[in-house]
């Protein structure tokens, strides 16, 4: 049961009574004498094994670090996300349930915090740590792609999926690309 505290705040951001005790109900909390505090330090300054690791990044570096991902997992990852509560959202999670997660920096990280308001947070729990950064190093040895250059042409070269895909689909196959 959680505190008439989170009650308040769901009733001050206007969620009525059913909603806001769904609200409060899925609020997601460490269990109740689990858990003696929290630790927060940079990763490279940490003298302890982070239960999770919050990057804050921008969206082209969350695509890498999603590539990276599936690299191991070939799976998509869950997403929910909230306008508020990223401190709970991004780690609690992460913690108990130990998946991925992308959050959005709420109000107070802005204000207060001052994170720039193009970041996004990617949560990675203890337990996928060396999946993760199996991913990282396997996008890393298949060459730089922190930018993607575009270009516009009204017909094409493509990845053989999109090819692969088009047949299926009745559509027009086109020229395959060759990515060097």
């Amino acid at each position: 049961m959680l505190p008439e505290g989170f009650r308040a705040i769901a009733r001050a951001y206007g969620r009525s009574s059913a909603s806001g005790e769904a609200f409060v109900e899925g609020f997601p909390t460490l269990p109740a004498g689990e858990y003696r505090g929290i630790l927060v330090a940079p990763l490279t300054k940490a003298d302890f094994q982070p239960d999770v690791t919050m990057i804050y990044c921008k969206n082209d570096q969350l695509r890498l670090f999603l590539m990276a991902v599936d690299t191991q997992t070939h799976s998509l990852l869950p997403s929910s996300f909230s306008p508020v509560d990223s401190c709970t959202y991004a780690a609690i999670p992460a913690i108990l349930k130990g998946e991925y997660r992308i959050t959005l920096p709420d109000p107070g990280e802005y204000e207060r915090a001052l994170t720039p308001e193009d970041d996004i947070i990617f949560s990675v729990p203890r337990q996928r740590e060396e999946e993760f950064y199996r991913g990282v190093e396997l996008q890393a040895r298949s060459g730089d792609r922190s930018t993607f250059y575009g270009t516009m042409a009204e017909d094409f070269a493509r990845p053989k999926m999109y090819d692969i895909l088009f047949e299926t689909w009745g559509l027009m196959t086109g020229e395959e690309w060759d990515k060097k």
